[in-house]
């Protein structure tokens, strides 16, 4: 099927299904909790004397918006993006009508719309300081109606007593069920043509904050008592289940239709195990279960897992990883005693494994957070512990907004053993209590794909091929280079080809979604490439080339082992940068831009010593890489230094972990 097909398709059942879940959640928050209104007669009185008004309310206290007003054939403004597009939908169950635009999407038609709707005699609602802030900023717009239509403005609140707050810009309130809840009016705001639009501006946020203010003091309890906390989790994870189940469907049709190989080869087949249905295994002790996401988490999982058997020889390990690639690899290297495909994250099916393995504490990598895998821990009193723990600043960001839900899963963890201080920091930022986090180092300081026996591509280079370059010819690695870095490595080798007409390009993608659009690339600028996959010694690798297109995965280290100098995809775009350890490891002078976040402590020490070079933009990429042909005594000093950082940390990341664990084990 088309792809932009397939993408029609699953945005369509997205906005079926979406605004449909949030009627019943309303719903439900309406029909199961006691609703107070505070100076109702505010409205009334309006409603005498003015027929229709203007309701303004905060942007991140609109949510119960739609079911206090239900049937009410009042029109809200909406913004025109697909978020609002879901709120529209939303609005249409409940009887109300959406006008479309924001201040930065169709805001002119918006408001004349508005305010024809005004003045033939209907209400209108609008959030002054949305749809993206500031929080608490009115904007012009709705001063503009009430001056030109001479209708009052109706500030308007709600509170609830138990909610969940998503932490974004306007701190974005969702009540929860079986709940006290104010709605609050305040004075009206009236605009005249001799007013000043920013006096009443801030008038009116006065009033937008005194009544919310007052709604929050009436609903406010210092303490939640235990009960109710055992509710509030109970109903949240009621919520999260009955998600996944009515979600599940949505997502194995966009699996068959954008991954149909994904679908059949890793889920189809391995179904049996992802449901928990495992074979009778008799362990001598209860085992450590250890999961990794997939390949990369499984290969640094090796050296600490071969430690940890060296010291607790007795242990019993269960291996599991999300992929078939992460799977093979745990079988290859002998990871565990049982090397399996991770359950499916419904609590029936965890409490089903759970039953079979019986295992005496689980060990996470990274950041493989499952609340029902957490749970059922918990309640089996089975320890739990992040080990090489590592959350992005953008994940961090993203987690924040739902700190107050995150934090109920996070509390069940025991142990946050993270690579790099920062780590630790977004952890504590998200939920997870500080005397629970530790910095351990990183793991793939230890671990290196050559090493393992398994490290050998199902699609193997001439190595004689590649080491040949190193005498006669140069070859300039970009390993995992993201979407956007394409045409600035591209552009990038032509121009260091005009001086050095023996360089070579090895361009590795992070995806392989990306070789369709590298090969147009290559073509549109008359470069001759050939394919990792299909090279060899008789053929391809004889003939004339400029690029050679590295389109396996898992054998990036064939590569640099054999290069002159490499560049670190992922950190010239904002997306934290790909590993650096594995590369340095081979004594390789190392480029990479300004965006590292996800190897930030690597790659300062790689700084710091003199064993790496960080560029900011395009044209110092290109004038590094210049510099380093032209003047190759340097290289070796650099790849030097880079080795030296590795050889200093290699061992300590395991030798922490363990040394926390040892309580447990």
């Amino acid at each position: 099927m088309d792809p932009a097909l397939k993408k029609i398709l699953m945005q369509k059942l997205l906005l079926f299904f979406i605004p449909r879940l949030a009627w019943f959640y309303l719903i439900l928050v309406g029909k199961t909790s006691k609703i107070v209104w505070e100076d109702l007669k505010i409205r009334e009185d309006l409603e005498i004397k003015f027929n229709n008004f203007i309701y303004a309310f905060w942007h991140g206290r609109q949510f119960l918006i739609p079911w206090a007003y239900r049937n009410k054939n009042h029109y809200c403004l909406v913004s025109q993006s697909k978020d609002g597009e879901t709120i529209a939908r939303v609005m249409r169950l409940f009887g109300l009508k959406a006008i479309r635009g924001s201040s930065s999407r169709g805001a002119v038609r918006a408001l004349v719309e508005l305010k024809k709707k005004l003045e033939s005699g209907k209400t209108i609602g609008l959030t002054p300081d949305g749809p993206r802030g500031p929080k608490g900023l009115v904007a012009p717009g709705i001063l503009f109606l009430a001056q030109k239509t001479k209708k009052p403005i109706l500030p308007l609140t709600f509170s609830a007593k138990f909610k969940l707050i998503f932490h974004g810009w306007d701190d974005y309130w969702i009540p929860l069920p079986f709940n006290k809840i104010v709605i609050r009016y305040g004075n009206p705001i009236f605009v005249s043509p001799e007013n000043e639009l920013q006096k009443k501006a801030e008038e009116l946020a006065c009033e937008l904050n005194r009544i919310t203010d007052e709604a929050d003091h009436i609903t406010s309890k210092k303490t939640i008592e235990p009960c109710f906390k055992k509710y509030l989790e109970n109903f949240l994870f009621g919520i999260y289940n009955s998600c996944l189940l009515l979600f599940s469907p949505i997502i194995l049709l966009s699996m068959l239709f954008y991954y149909r190989e994904l679908f059949f080869n890793q889920l189809f087949k391995s179904l049996k195990e992802r449901l928990g249905l495992l074979p009778t295994h008799a362990f001598t002790k209860p085992p450590v279960w250890i999961h990794a996401a997939s390949l990369g988490e499984a290969r640094a999982a090796y050296p600490f897992i071969r430690a940890l058997k060296e010291k607790y020889p007795d242990c019993p390990i269960v291996f599991t990883s999300n992929t078939l690639t992460g799977v093979n690899e745990g079988k290859k290297l002998e990871l565990g005693e049982l090397n399996l495909f991770a359950p499916m994250e419904f609590p029936w099916v965890i409490k089903r494994f759970f039953k079979k393995i019986k295992p005496k504490m689980i060990l996470l990598l990274e950041s493989e957070i499952w609340p029902n895998w957490l749970r059922v821990a918990k309640i089996s009193n089975t320890p739990v512990a992040i080990i090489n723990g590592r959350i992005s600043k953008k994940s961090a960001s993203r987690y924040l907004k739902i700190k107050s839900l995150l934090g109920l899963v996070l509390k069940k963890i025991d142990l946050f053993l993270c690579r790099e201080k920062e780590d630790g920091e977004r952890f504590e930022k998200i939920g997870a209590l500080k005397t629970k986090i530790f910095v351990t180092g990183n793991l793939k300081f230890d671990s290196f794909p050559w090493e393992f026996k398994s490290s050998q591509s199902k699609v193997p280079i001439n190595q004689e091929f590649l080491n040949s370059l190193n005498k006669n010819k140069r070859l300039l690695v970009a390993g995992s280079i993201r979407e956007g870095e394409e045409n600035i490595l591209i552009e990038t080798y032509l121009t260091l080809l005009q001086k050095h007409t023996d360089l070579k390009l090895l361009l590795a993608p992070r995806h392989m979604e990306q070789l369709p659009f590298i090969k147009k690339l290559l073509d549109k600028n008359l470069l001759c490439f050939i394919l990792k996959s299909q090279a060899d010694a008789e053929t391809n690798l004889k003939k004339d080339w400029n690029v050679l297109l590295w389109d396996t995965f898992g054998d990036l280290w064939q590569a640099y082992q054999s290069a002159s100098i490499i560049f670190i995809g992922g950190s010239l775009v904002a997306l934290g940068g790909q590993n650096p350890i594995e590369p340095a490891a081979f004594s390789k002078p190392i480029l990479f831009g300004p965006s590292m976040e996800n190897f930030s402590e690597p790659a300062k020490l790689l700084l710091d010593s003199n064993g790496a070079i960080q560029v900011q933009d395009q044209k110092e990429l290109c004038q590094k890489i210049e510099e380093l042909l032209s003047h190759p005594e340097k290289i070796i000093p650099l790849g030097k230094n880079s080795n030296e950082v590795v050889q200093k940390f290699k061992g300590k990341a395991t030798n922490n972990t363990l040394e926390l664990l040892k309580k447990y084990l």
